[in-house]
């Protein structure tokens, strides 16, 4: 099974994106949250509309507490 990244540096996948991509075996797309409230429930739901799960990830930073990042 292959699976896809998105975070907030990639837009919401369209309809269309999502048949191709489950067209070429994508079983599981993963999704950044860190700053990425705007679009991360919005691409969330393209995939599960498909039918393809979703699993949510927060990158961190060794740099910074983790609380901290988790908030934003």
């Amino acid at each position: 099974m292959l699976a896809v990244d998105f975070s907030s540096w990639t837009a919401v996948p369209t309809d269309e994106q999502v048949r191709c991509l489950a067209e070429m075996d994508v079983g599981r797309a993963l999704i950044g949250t860190r700053g990425n409230r705007l679009k991360f429930a919005a691409q969330a739901q393209a995939f599960l509309a498909a039918g393809i799960p979703v699993d949510a990830y927060l990158y961190l930073y060794w740099s910074e507490p983790g609380a901290a990042q988790a908030v934003n």
